[in-house]
């Protein structure tokens, strides 16, 4: 049974040398030519997720502290 699609999950927050470089190797498999589509993800800075649980983080450790806005 082949696989439907191939998957490559970022590990790193950013997009690094070792990432792009990585990318450049996999697409050079052309694996699309034997019908398997490859499917890159994108970096973490990127995520909703991520950067939600940065504020949630970020709330809790200024708890009881007065936040001051800039102008």
């Amino acid at each position: 049974m082949a696989p439907s699609r191939i998957i490559v999950a970022e590990v790193f927050v950013s997009v690094s040398n070792h990432t792009a470089e990585g990318e450049k190797l996999i697409k050079k498999l052309h694996a699309e030519e034997l019908g398997v589509p490859v499917v890159f993800t994108n970096p973490l800075w990127d995520s909703t997720s991520l950067q939600q649980s940065f504020v949630v983080k970020a709330d809790a450790a200024l708890s009881g502290t007065t936040r001051r806005r800039w102008a």
